[in-house]
């Protein structure tokens, strides 16, 4: 019997047992047969307050659990996502107030930032300081994009991270060895000839996460963009096969 079923009907009888109905006699007689208690207002008032205070220790008890899972699932993003993590926090500290802007006003604010061309100055002088000093290193060789490769990538990668256009996420890639050859062969193609690379390869998903408690600005977001897992894997790829130069002729400064 639920408790609040039983507090209910006999928080009425006690108000008002002359008024009381007989349906509501008969069901607090029940109650008290069932607690094997004499019918007076003493006996009654003396289950009502017990049974109020187990409602209140089990919500006591079911505030810790959902505090224990909390920091359980606080804990375990921290290990395995600490983006994630402080992502979460700071999503759960703010309180969003007010709409979101107009998705037209939102896309005329921020394709005016992500259409402007930047100009980097390639004369620099520091690089060429930088060229000048480096002239005996080896060039690095050839990247030669093979299955296993494909595959250790893979590997560095989340499992269900959210994709991008192609909505495959990197689970499906590794479980799909069958695949990392044909890849391989994709991704040694796009380097000997980028022009081939399909649009998509390059094109992402952007959700716009809020900053503040002031939504209603199109500048108080934060863009994130979700690319396909197949274009992380081959920068993922490549960056290793950088790396890995970098480190073999001591480039890279020693922390």
């Amino acid at each position: 019997m639920k408790l609040r079923e039983v507090i209910g009907p006999i928080n009425s009888y006690t108000q008002n047992p002359a008024g009381s109905s007989v349906r509501l006699r008969h069901r607090v007689n029940n109650i008290a047969k069932a607690n094997d208690l004499n019918i007076n207002e003493q006996n009654l008032r003396t289950l009502l307050e017990n049974l109020k205070q187990k409602i209140s220790a089990l919500g006591a008890r079911l505030r810790r659990y959902n505090k224990r899972v909390k920091r359980y699932k606080q804990n375990r993003d921290f290990q395995l996502n600490q983006k994630l993590f402080y992502r979460n926090l700071a999503t759960d500290s703010q309180q969003q107030q007010g709409k979101p802007p107009e998705k037209a006003h939102m896309m005329e604010y921020w394709s005016e930032i992500w259409s402007k061309e930047e100009n980097h100055n390639k004369d620099a002088y520091w690089l060429r300081k930088e060229e000048q000093r480096n002239q005996g290193i080896p060039e690095m060789e050839r990247i030669i994009v093979t299955a296993e490769l494909v595959r250790k990538a893979l590997t560095r990668l989340g499992n269900w991270k959210t994709p991008g256009n192609d909505k495959i996420q990197a689970y499906w890639w590794k479980n799909f060895p069958a695949t990392h050859p044909i890849l391989s062969r994709q991704f040694q193609q796009a380097l000997v000839d980028p022009e081939k690379m399909p649009p998509f390869f390059t094109q992402g998903v952007t959700y716009m996460l809020p900053k503040n408690q002031e939504p209603e600005n199109p500048k108080n977001f934060r863009p994130i963009t979700c690319l396909p897992v197949i274009y992380k894997l081959l920068t993922s790829i490549i960056n290793a096969q950088i790396t890995q130069h970098l480190k073999k002729n001591q480039i890279l400064a020693m922390k």
